[in-house]
């Protein structure tokens, strides 16, 4: 005897919750931010030198300033990145699922 085929599986759409649409872009926001960092403040300071090559910068922030000092202005990076990034995401969303 056969065994009755079973209908396809729907489509099913599992939609965050805004807080949870907002904890995802504040943990990207906040990765981004704290992986980048480093990489922005050796650019300005190569800005402000600019005979020193990459290399040079870095090496002499370590040496001089600590590890720490390639997170400098973290905070306020956060600050300004965190929030933008959490409603540019929350109203894309917002306009896609309208759409």
């Amino acid at each position: 005897p056969r065994l009755p085929v079973p209908p396809p599986p729907r489509h099913i759409s599992i939609q965050p919750t805004r807080a949870e649409q907002a904890a995802s872009a504040s943990t990207g926001a906040v990765l981004t931010s704290v992986s980048m960092s480093p990489l922005e403040v050796i650019k300005v300071r190569q800005q402000a030198a600019p005979t020193l090559s990459m290399r040079q910068v870095f090496s002499r922030m370590i040496r001089e300033e600590g590890t720490l000092s390639l997170w400098n202005g973290l905070r306020p990076t956060l600050l300004m990145n965190v929030p933008s990034t959490v409603i540019y995401l929350t109203v894309y969303e917002e306009g896609r699922d309208r759409l």
